[in-house]
């Protein structure tokens, strides 16, 4: 964790600045939010809906509207003052590297965003070229900018299993050949590469293969667990392939506890996933989540949503992105999404950015997992978990 922590910090201006961020982040979210609106920080901007992917559990490549908005409007969008104070970018879709233009519009948002932090680009991974051409632009501007990369390859199963949950037949082979093309690009070019999996009904006991391929890459790898978003995903007609068995959600459950106890205790994957144990038990959410009250989501075709899991409250090619995000009646349904909506909610967004902005619920998971690992050490005994039963795995084609 401190190792990937100091290279997270190469790309900034240095470790003092990062104390500041953090309790500034910290004051907003707790103070400042009960006496005024805050201005959105974290911003989603799905720039096609358009994929290379047929995903068994996402609908968003059957979309049927696939107009964009263009750089030229996308730019005018983002001059609006309400995203001068945007620290926080997710850059996602349909598939984000299909747009010829996403290192320039990558360019426009460094240059409209002068409190930019990190940007994440999730991508499938199956265009390798394409993949390596983008990401060597925009890793460079990033660079320059002393903005944090963070590109995410989905992974979601091993040879065949890949090919069933995203309907891309020789898909997998794809994939490990953009991940090779990208470490060796990652030598040249400093970014954060790491595989991102979810689990669903189709792949949960695939969990360990995935986990070995990453170790005979030497990526890193993280897991979410597949959710329902109708105003995002779409996917409300494939619970089947998203809701678990009772025998897969025990599997389930020992592999959460099991990456609990394994991972880095300073990292936000042993909290999600302890949150994620607790909502399978029944437990409303306890995830922060910066989108309740200083996030905004932005789809190809102009319509705006507080987060991915709201309705549409406006469109920018009628009004302005203020206009929208400070619009009363807008605030008051945010409200009510907050209180009605966000307890049940298993979306992951941002949730590293929402301990930070927190602070004190990461603090306190942190010295209760502290101390339940010093007694595993005393006692000798892995807390929860069971040893995983050996797997063969097909060796990646490097």
């Amino acid at each position: 964790m401190l190792k990937n922590f100091k290279k997270q910090l190469a790309t900034r201006r240095s470790i003092l600045a990062e104390i500041p961020a953090v309790i500034g982040g910290c004051v907003s979210t707790n103070i400042i939010k009960r006496f005024k609106p805050l201005k959105p920080t974290v911003l989603q901007v799905n720039v096609n809906a358009t994929c290379n992917a047929r995903c068994c559990m996402c609908n968003i490549w059957k979309t049927e509207d696939k107009t964009m908005m263009s750089l030229d409007q996308l730019e005018k969008v983002f001059s609006d003052p309400l995203f001068r104070a945007i620290e926080y970018v997710i850059v996602a879709g349909g598939e984000p590297t299909l747009r010829k233009d996403l290192p320039e519009l990558v360019a426009v948002m460094l240059a409209k965003m002068p409190r930019m932090r990190k940007i994440s680009i999730p991508t499938t991974g199956i265009a390798t070229e394409r993949s390596v051409s983008h990401f060597a632009t925009i890793g460079k501007a990033c660079l320059k900018h002393k903005v944090f990369l963070s590109i995410g390859i989905s992974l979601d199963g091993v040879e065949g299993v890949y090919e069933r949950v995203r309907g891309v037949p020789g898909g997998y082979q794809k994939v490990i050949n953009t991940l090779i093309a990208l470490k060796k690009l990652n030598q040249e070019i400093e970014f954060q590469l790491g595989i991102g999996s979810t689990i669903s009904a189709l792949n949960v006991y695939d969990v360990y293969n995935l986990i070995e391929v990453s170790k005979k890459l030497e990526v890193g790898i993280n897991f979410v667990v597949a959710a329902l978003s109708d105003s995002y995903f779409n996917n409300a007609n494939l619970l089947d392939n998203i809701t678990f068995t009772p025998e897969a959600k025990d599997f389930l459950r020992r592999f959460l506890k099991q990456q609990i106890s394994e991972s880095p205790l300073l990292s936000e994957g042993p909290f999600y996933y302890q949150k994620v144990l607790e909502m399978m038990d029944g437990a409303k959410r306890s995830i922060p989540c910066p989108y309740q009250d200083q996030g905004l989501v932005i789809d190809a075709s102009g319509d705006v949503h507080y987060c991915i899991n709201s309705r549409t409250i406006g469109n920018l090619h009628e009004r302005s992105a203020s206009d929208i995000y400070y619009d009363p009646e807008n605030l008051a349904y945010r409200d009510h999404v907050r209180q009605e909506v966000c307890p049940t909610c298993e979306i992951s967004c941002f949730v590293g950015v929402g301990l930070r902005k927190t602070v004190f619920p990461f603090l306190g998971f942190a010295g209760k997992q502290s101390y339940r690992r010093i007694l595993d050490r005393i006692t000798d005994h892995r807390l929860g978990s069971q040893e995983p039963t050996s797997v063969s795995v097909p060796s990646p084609q490097i």
